[in-house]
């Protein structure tokens, strides 16, 4: 395969199959019918957003990756307080108190820059959801935008770019048509 082919993988949080039908979802119903599909897939257990997220990332099951609820208390990394693994600054505490690796099994992203390739997340979920996709992006050179936290996508001075290209994002809202829009 060459170095140079490239996929693309969304993953659309909570959106049923049932509810993506050319009627009511034009757009997206021509994108999964003219890409890959995976109808037969299931989620891993707990279906929480973060599991859910670093299972697809790793290939594996939480009791292998390590992130086993979207708030859960573990003392080494805060005696006080739960990780909210949402929060960026829980996930880079939880790094920090493991060494590094938070998420115990390698990523996506680990093993594609192994076989010469790079990765791109873009997410619109939590900083810690974004990070938890790709948690080694920064050290691998990888991008990571997360477009609920911008702040905390890598590297600062690409989404510097984009910005500069495509203008700011909107705040979010109810209903967020102003970043739907952009």
């Amino acid at each position: 395969m060459s170095a140079h082919a490239k996929f693309l993988i969304v993953v659309i949080d909570g959106l049923r199959p049932d509810m993506v039908t050319p009627d009511a979802a034009p757009n997206l119903s021509r994108f999964g019918i003219e890409g890959c599909n995976f109808s037969a897939s299931r989620t891993v257990f707990p279906t929480h957003t973060r599991v859910i997220a670093t299972a697809l990332a790793t290939g594996s099951f939480p009791r292998n990756h390590g992130i086993v609820a979207n708030m859960s208390y573990d003392p080494k990394v805060f005696r006080d307080r739960v990780i909210n693994t949402g929060d960026i600054t829980h996930i880079e505490a939880g790094e920090l108190a493991y060494g590094g690796r938070l998420v115990t099994t390698a990523s996506m992203g680990e093993i594609a820059a192994q076989n010469g390739f790079r990765v791109a997340v873009v997410s619109t979920g939590s900083g810690g959801s974004t990070r938890l996709v790709n948690p080694k992006a920064r050290e691998l050179g990888h991008v990571s935008l997360c477009l609920r936290a911008w702040e905390v996508s890598i590297p600062a001075d690409f989404l510097g770019e984009m910005l500069e290209d495509f203008g700011p994002i909107p705040p979010a809202a109810r209903p967020n048509s102003a970043r739907t829009r952009m």
